[in-house]
């Protein structure tokens, strides 16, 4: 390979190294930082719960019962159903809402096993806070 070759390389390299450490610094840094730390998650939520990001750690299950499996049809097998939660500072469930779901019997299943779920709460510069998370819960048989 001719010397100039070498040092086209060597310049490629070392423009792309530029270009994807300004990139990274643009991804940790106050680019993405910036916005506001509280937000509503779901649309019609009030905005008073911090999302698991920019120094907010998500919060941890320690209890999760399982759904009850709705009364449906035997020929029905799989559903879903995604919700949004808040969960507050003593690590209980505070709000939620139904985002979606195969249908509105695994909504219902869903939603009456998360309000028993507990938590540890989600914490920001040590102490803990309100946090927002969205769940997929599955039903199988």
């Amino acid at each position: 390979m001719s010397h100039a070759a070498q040092v086209r390389i060597v310049f490629v390299l070392a423009i792309a190294a530029l270009f994807f450490s300004n990139a990274i610094a643009q991804i940790e840094g106050s680019a993405v930082c910036s916005q506001p730390e509280i937000q509503p998650t779901a649309p019609d939520v009030t905005s008073h719960y911090y999302r698991p990001s920019c120094g907010v750690t998500p919060p941890k299950v320690l209890e999760n019962p399982d759904p009850v499996w709705p009364d449906l049809s035997l020929r029905i097998k799989h559903g879903t159903a995604l919700l949004w939660i808040g969960i507050g500072e003593d690590g209980t469930v505070r709000d939620m809402e139904v985002l979606k779901a195969s249908r509105i019997e695994f909504a219902e299943s869903a939603v009456e096993a998360i309000r028993r779920w507990k938590f540890t709460p989600g914490m920001k510069d040590g102490q803990p806070v309100p946090v927002a998370v969205q769940v997929t819960t599955k039903f199988d048989r």
